[in-house]
């Protein structure tokens, strides 16, 4: 018998510690191939103990360098999710100048697209020369999120939770220091229709030395009430049969 304890839920996941990284790895279930977006003299890599050893957790996370220019990458949900939970985890390895460096961050997405910015529905991360706060770009502008009383947002490591709903286009985003479990939240309107199908990510520190955005953890999970009615209707037509089985 099928129950809803069964049922798997996480419709995506990767904590990317299996396989090198490179363009086109396809590690964890659920997402398409990390994809090659936009930039020069930069790409993707495993952050582990032969690198810079500035892994999220466990021997390896993905890493995003711009090598003094800029790149972007993505991976596409195989299910995309109307109602439900994005997560992952960030770290921020970067000068971050003010006047040199542009947006470096993180892009929920309804498709991959050419760019950066196409298909997007919500953005977050850093730009040159606010290293205090995180920005949040929804469809009314682009918002600052203090996270507890940090003063210092680079190189720690940070917990992204989003709650959205594409349908009614809310959202509700949560960010934990996993240092020291200060947090900041804020909630919006995405930046426009469609299911969440891709997330991309961004490094454009134009400075010098290993300018990296590392990333681990992610996972996409829809709302838990759809699992709950799939995991029943299951349980239904299971007790159906048996009850059709002992009537023959």
């Amino acid at each position: 018998m099928v129950t809803a304890a069964t049922v798997n839920a996480q419709i995506a996941t990767d904590d990317y510690e299996t396989g090198t990284i490179a363009y086109g790895y396809n590690g964890g279930s659920g997402y398409g191939a990390l994809t090659f977006i936009s930039g020069t003299n930069g790409g993707v890599y495993g952050e582990n103990a032969s690198s810079n050893n500035r892994q999220l957790d466990g021997a390896q996370s993905l890493g995003l360098f711009s090598a003094s220019n800029s790149q972007a990458a993505g991976r596409s949900i195989t299910s995309p999710i109307t109602i439900g939970n994005f997560s992952l985890d960030a770290r921020w390895d970067i000068t971050n100048n003010s006047g040199n460096d542009a947006f470096t961050g993180i892009n929920l997405d309804s498709a991959l697209g050419a760019s950066f910015g196409a298909n997007e529905l919500l953005s977050f991360g850093l730009v040159g020369g606010t290293n205090n706060t995180f920005l949040i770009t929804d469809s009314s502008g682009t918002h600052t999120l203090a996270v507890g009383t940090d003063t210092e947002l680079r190189g720690g490591i940070f917990h992204f939770s989003i709650n959205f709903n594409t349908t009614t286009e809310a959202y509700s985003l949560t960010v934990t220091d996993k240092g020291n479990s200060q947090s900041g939240t804020i909630s919006g309107s995405l930046i426009t229709t469609g299911t969440v199908g891709a997330f991309k990510i961004q490094n454009v520190d134009t400075d010098t030395g290993n300018q990296n955005l590392i990333i681990d953890n992610t996972v996409a999970v829809p709302e838990p009430s759809v699992v709950a009615l799939l995991a029943g209707s299951s349980v239904l037509g299971a007790s159906f049969y048996m009850r059709r089985r002992r009537r023959a």
